[in-house]
């Protein structure tokens, strides 16, 4: 007999357990109308029922309890008598021990409010005296409760919050009592961070089997009697999924003991012999297979669905490989014509990633499009977000493909079935979660054993007393001496920790004991013994609490602060309720916070930090390099290194690369540092483009100097004397030259001083002030010259024509402004003779002007290269002649060793292009992003032109990025921490210049809206559908993913969401145990700044940017997902005079079950469609109100 339940969509969504006999294809239906196998457990379910010895045991929706039920006649029997708040699901029935097996919740405490949550347990059931017994609890949730075929042991799967089953998992044995009611010698089995095991089973000799991701895939494993794990058919494919529902098992032992296995892998199914590692594929005709069971007989029973075939029970005979179709989950005679096969595609999304999923071309054998037109297209966004779509047949998807849509199912970043990497996509950076600690070495003899009675080669009768050993695990006698474990481990001094005591006497242990040596290693010990117990306890929790010092980490060094203070800022925080800073902490006097481990932490930010930046640096098409020369307060020579280049999004990027000790400021060793520190990050020479610096003759020297040294090995390098130091000296050049200027200079910088350091000046300069009617206003020191932010990086020559220009206008007229009024003012009330300064202009301004011009003319006189770059910048001309800047471009081939011919084609067939185009379309930047667009291809046809434009917009017009890093090293290593180790300060300069709080933040809301979008406007640019007919839909977690592109993206014309999530926080604050802390690795914890990001990524909170159409369907019972989310939307969007729909249906949860709801939504998701793009609906009998619908 095969037994499987049915989901029954025309009987209000309830599920019957049905079986059929071996040989004959009638089935039978076992639940009566008024019950429903369905668990709540964990509120997504599964496992709600199972068979022993042809009686099916179920837990029964209405109340949770589990009953019994002999035949398909009779009436089931109640077999709980416990608290009616307790669920049931994952039993099975132990014939050795006749008792089930299951896991239970309790939700009595809840009610009671004993707890905010339900308690999970592993629990075992008599079913005759319907007493039970717990064998696993503590932990906040179990699954997979499974005997061993003696009877004699259990195996369970165990995890905490805030994981996930598919993030960290424990699997654990024990051993099962006589009676079966009782487990004694628990032993966890595999656990560790980011591991995650799940569906254990025995073998017919009592042999462990799992599923595992410790290879990046869940693979199957089993372990022998002497506790090896073997990965039985290491593949990149998945045997299981996320364990969002239980039983869902993705193999099968074959229980007469020969080592065979039928499992899934991927998309197939094979047979696997683990005694002889033989693999066999076997051709069953589907794409899915679940559920897996293996008979006695060689028979294999499973869930399968293919493209074209819905979901159905199958047997697969193992000796003939038929397969035959027990029962189908849909029956529907359709012709072949209407199918639309999927073929699975990818694109590339945002950070040089891939994103998956599967294209359903329109379908319908009696229409044919016009001709010329594409499709319009349906993007569906599945649930989770850990889950995955397949291309099982669906008739939601054919239903629109089959009226002209195009789908588009997509498998985001963070879906499963493409390994464990791509599954965490959705977590932040840094990905490291665990820092490496050393095992402390077992204190154990070398033969492991109690050493015995031996002779000393003196003679006399020496004997060693195993209970010496007692209280002292650190004492060992290997060859006739006693050694000390931790002497020799931290110490390594004195006979103890070396030669060993040879004195075999009580008193020698003792007097040792109390030493200072011994003492020392003790307290070495301790503090790793500390480190080490707190790492295996960050195993479940480490994510979120390594995260969170990191964030603790980053905030002392975004304020300077010590980080001395790391230790007492998460006291701090674990004081006022930090969940996850608690777990870095094991005692009062156990901490994960010495100075080791902050610098662990700094070094794993800075290295994470670093590597992405240089990571994107190395895609840039070129870049450039500033650089200058520094001491510290402790007299050390620094070299700052920064860069500038162009990232992924062609938007360019300043950075800090390095800050190097140098031993002088000789120019080669400079230059030597400089190609040291490029070599160190990846970065060729031969990239670089451009070298910036405050115009140093060691710097900037063309004959000696350090640009001169790297031309040796780049000739085309630029070399840029920054334009605020250019300005700065053109300024000093001039009021030196002009003395009255000059004293000028000298009189406001006395005058600073004396108004400084007196309170009695300052209250004189307060009633000056006060008397002319200005605003009090503290003296500042004057300064020479300002950063010039606004020039252009390619532009000098414009700027300064303008800036001369500027001068020029006010040498010639006559100033007059509001301050020589005021100094009138002041004369009169003072009596004081101010004749002599109507001289001013002639005497003064107009000889300082004169010489301020020629010195910026001097100064910015060698920029050739920089104004030949220029002319590639085309925005400020009303049109581009096709002879435009001929001769500049001859030039700039010449420069850097271009074939001259072939840079005039391309510069002409480049003028050709940009032409019609707007000024701002003309810019640098724009014809760059124009350029290297990916969906035009036109890389190809002008990688002279795109070098060049690269370069110019790298070029390094300011050092002010250098500048700023010398700021921060003065902030950072002063007086007082003037011991900081180089190393350390580059740490921390790394993330204090090149790292910003989103680097801690989690990415659902993120990479999942990236995916859709760019999968949809993918398929736009390849011509396969209509870009101006985009539309997306999904439920649940999709339904979010569906607000957010509609919200916060301009991709989309039209969505429908399926009891979306509006509101994360009401999600966060609102929501069942299984998922209540779901969104930690999703989003971020629910707390400090994390508020902020889910306000931040909430759709509902930015509804003024909601303007295309948009329907939602809704259950008012829905648990999950509050009814009055997408009443908000809806009223948001409808008072914004945007069409839009709402359709609340009556008794639904979370997922619609009801047969005429289900349709209802289907037919007025696409009824939505037809109205928002103007097209007749096929089925015209369809009618659902449309707000604002013209």
């Amino acid at each position: 007999m095969v037994y499987w339940g049915e989901l029954r969509f025309d009987e209000g969504g309830r599920i019957v357990v049905c079986s059929q006999k071996v040989g004959e294809d009638e089935n039978t239906s076992w639940t009566p109308k008024d019950y429903n196998a369905r668990t709540r457990v964990h509120e997504y379910g599964g496992g709600a029922f199972f068979v022993n010895n042809k009686v099916v045991y179920f837990s029964n929706y209405k109340d949770q309890q589990m009953y019994s039920q002999s035949s398909p006649d009779e009436a089931p029997q109640l077999i709980t008598k416990g608290e009616k708040t307790w669920r049931y699901a994952d039993g099975s029935f132990n014939a050795k021990t006749n008792k089930i097996y299951c896991v239970r919740e309790d939700h009595s405490v809840v009610e009671s409010k004993k707890a905010k949550e339900p308690v999970n347990t592993v629990v075992t059931i008599d079913p005759v005296s319907k007493q039970q017994f717990v064998l696993a609890e503590g932990a906040d949730f179990y699954s997979s409760p499974r005997i061993s075929p003696d009877g004699k042991k259990i195996a369970w799967v165990q995890w905490n919050h805030p994981n996930m089953p598919w993030d960290s998992t424990e699997l654990w044995t024990g051993d099962l009592s006589a009676a079966g009611d009782a487990v004694s010698n628990p032993k966890k089995i595999v656990s560790g961070t980011d591991i995650s095991v799940m569906q254990p089973s025995w073998t017919p000799n009592n042999e462990l089997l799992y599923i595992g991701d410790q290879t990046e895939w869940w693979n199957l494993y089993h372990v022998n009697d002497n506790g090896d794990h073997t990965n039985l058919l290491p593949r990149n494919k998945e045997t299981g999924g996320p364990h969002w529902v239980f039983a869902f098992y993705g193999y099968a032992v074959d229980p007469k003991g020969n080592g065979r296995i039928v499992l899934n892998s991927g998309s197939e199914l094979g047979v696997l012999n683990m005694n002889t590692k033989e693999y066999q594929k076997l051709e069953t005709g589907f794409t899915s297979h679940v559920c897996m069971n293996l008979t006695a007989d060689g028979h294999v029973y499973c869930v399968a669905g293919s493209p074209t075939k819905f979901e159905c029970v199958i047997r697969i005979n193992l000796e003939t490989k038929e397969v035959k179709v027990l029962q189908e989950s849909k029956s529907l005679d359709m012709d072949t014509g209407y199918y639309s096969i999927p073929e699975e595609i990818s694109w590339k999304t945002t950070n040089d990633d891939v994103s998956y999923g599967y294209l359903y071309p329109p379908k319908n054998k009696d229409f044919v499009a016009p001709e010329g037109t594409r499709p319009p297209l349906l993007v569906q966004v599945h649930g989770g977000p850990t889950s995955q779509t397949s291309n099982v047949l669906s008739l939601k998807k054919q239903y629109f493909t089959s009226r002209g849509f195009a789908v588009l199912d997509v498998n985001y970043r963070g879906s499963t079935g493409y390994g464990k990497t791509y599954r965490h996509k959705l977590r932040s950076n840094p990905d490291k979660n665990t820092l490496k600690r050393k095992q402390p070495n077992s204190p154990t003899t070398s033969s492991g054993t109690p050493s015995k009675r031996h002779r000393h080669n003196s003679g006399h009768r020496v004997v060693f007393d195993p209970k010496w050993q007692n209280g002292r695990p650190w004492l060992q006698y290997i060859d006739n001496k006693m050694i000390c474990t931790l002497c020799k481990k931290h110490s390594k001094l004195g006979a103890w920790s070396s030669s060993g005591c040879v004195t075999l006497r009580i008193d020698k242990i003792k007097e040792h004991e109390h030493c200072a040596e011994h003492l020392m290693s003790v307290n070495k010990e301790s503090e790793e013994i500390n480190a080490d117990k707190c790492s295996i306890k960050l195993k479940t929790d480490s994510h979120n609490a390594i995260q969170d010092a990191l964030k603790v980490l980053y905030y002392l060094i975004e304020h300077n602060l010590s980080l001395d203070l790391f230790s007492s800022l998460v006291d701090l925080n674990i004081e006022l309720g930090s969940y996850n800073l608690a777990n870095l902490r094991l005692a009062k006097n156990a901490k994960y916070t010495s100075w080791d481990i902050v610098t662990e932490l700094l070094q794993l930010l800075s290295d994470e930090v670093r590597e992405n930046l240089l990571k994107e640096m190395r895609k840039s098409p070129t870049y450039s390099i500033m650089v200058d020369e520094v001491m510290d307060i402790t007299s050390h020579k620094h070299l700052a290194i920064c860069a500038r280049y162009i990232d992924s999004e062609c938007n360019i990027k300043n950075a800090f690369i390095s800050d190097p000790l140098i031993n002088d400021g000789r120019a080669q060793t400079i230059a030597d540092k400089i190609k040291q520190e490029l070599v160190s990050a990846d970065l060729p020479i031969s990239k670089m483009s451009a070298f910036g610096s405050d115009g140093a003759s060691v710097l900037s020297g063309k004959k000696n100097g350090v640009w001169a040294k790297l031309k040796e090995v780049n000739p085309s390098l630029i070399a840029n004397h920054c334009k605020d130091h250019r300005l700065a000296l053109a300024c000093r050049d001039s009021y030196k030259s002009v003395k009255v200027v000059k004293r000028l200079d000298d009189t406001l910088d006395n005058l600073h001083k004396y108004y400084k350091y007196s309170c009695n000046h300052t209250k004189s300069l307060e009633d000056v002030q006060k008397a002319l009617g200005d605003p009090c206003l503290k003296m500042k020191k004057g300064q020479v010259s300002s950063m010039v932010e606004s020039w252009s990086s390619c532009m000098v020559k414009t700027m300064v024509d303008k800036t001369i220009s500027f001068l020029n206008k006010k040498k010639q007229a006559k100033y007059d402004g509001p301050w020589m009024t005021k100094l009138n003012t002041l004369a009169e009330e003072c009596k004081v003779d101010i004749t002599q300064l109507h001289n001013f202009d002639t005497s003064v301004r107009e000889p300082f002007l004169t010489e301020l011009i020629d010195n910026i003319e001097t100064r910015f006189a060698d920029t050739d290269a920089m104004d030949n770059l220029a002319v590639l910048d085309t925005s400020l001309l009303a049109e581009v002649p096709g002879t435009y800047a001929i001769t500049e471009i001859d030039d700039l081939a010449t420069h850097f060793q271009i074939d001259n011919d072939i840079l005039l084609n391309e510069w002409s067939s480049f003028i050709d292009i940009i032409r019609d185009k707007g000024c701002n379309e003309r810019s640098i930047m724009a014809c760059l992003k124009f350029l290297l667009s990916e969906k035009l291809g036109l890389s190809a046809l002008f990688p002279n032109i795109i070098h060049l434009m690269s370069t110019a917009a790298v070029l390094p017009l300011s050092t002010a990025e250098v500048e700023r890093v010398f700021s921060q090293v003065k902030m950072v290593k002063w007086e007082l921490r003037n011991r900081l180790k180089q190393e350390t300060l580059n740490f921390i300069l790394h993330v204090k210049l090149n790292c910003n709080k989103q680097c801690f933040e989690h990415l659902w809301g993120v990479c999942d809206i990236d995916d859709c979008c760019f999968g949809a406007l993918y398929l736009g640019d390849i011509g396969r559908v209509d870009e101006k007919k985009l539309c997306i839909d999904g439920g649940s977690a999709g339904g979010y993913t569906t607000l957010a592109c509609l919200t916060f993206k301009n991709v989309f014309k039209a969505g429908a969401s399926h009891y979306g999530i509006g509101d994360l926080e009401a999600l966060a604050g609102d929501t069942h145990k299984f998922e209540s802390r779901y969104l930690d690795n999703l989003i971020a914890p629910y707390s400090g700044d994390g508020i902020k990001i889910y306000k931040e990524r909430s759709p509902i909170n930015y509804v003024e940017k909601l303007d295309c159409p948009i329907a939602l369907f809704q259950g008012d019972e829905d648990k999950i997902v509050p009814p009055n989310q997408a009443e908000m939307m809806y009223k948001a969007v409808k008072e914004k005079g945007i069409p839009t729909m709402h359709v609340l249906f009556k008794g639904e949860q979370h997922g619609f079950r009801k047969a005429e709801n289900i349709q209802t939504a289907l037919d007025g998701e696409f009824y939505f469609f037809s109205k928002v793009f103007g097209f007749k609906a096929a089925d015209n009998d369809i009618k659902l109100p449309i707000a604002n619908l013209k």
